[in-house]
């Protein structure tokens, strides 16, 4: 129970991790850059996928990405 634990929230302190920088951008800049179809899209979503297996639905994705 407690390496469960300690894996939940080391996976959770990465995913917080993911979206710390050094400056943030302005209102204007998010503005321009969700428009401007030259600017890289970010990765700020987690995407899962689910399939019926019989009676049960299970996620798609490997249970370490989840």
């Amino acid at each position: 129970m407690r390496e469960l634990i300690e894996q939940s929230v080391n996976t959770y302190v990465k995913f917080i991790q993911r979206f710390k920088l050094k400056s943030y951008p302005s209102p204007k800049e998010i503005l321009k850059r969700e428009y401007d179809p030259d600017t890289p899209f970010e990765d700020n979503f987690i995407q899962l996928t689910l399939q019926i297996d019989g009676q049960k639905i299970n996620f798609k994705n490997p249970l370490e990405d989840v």
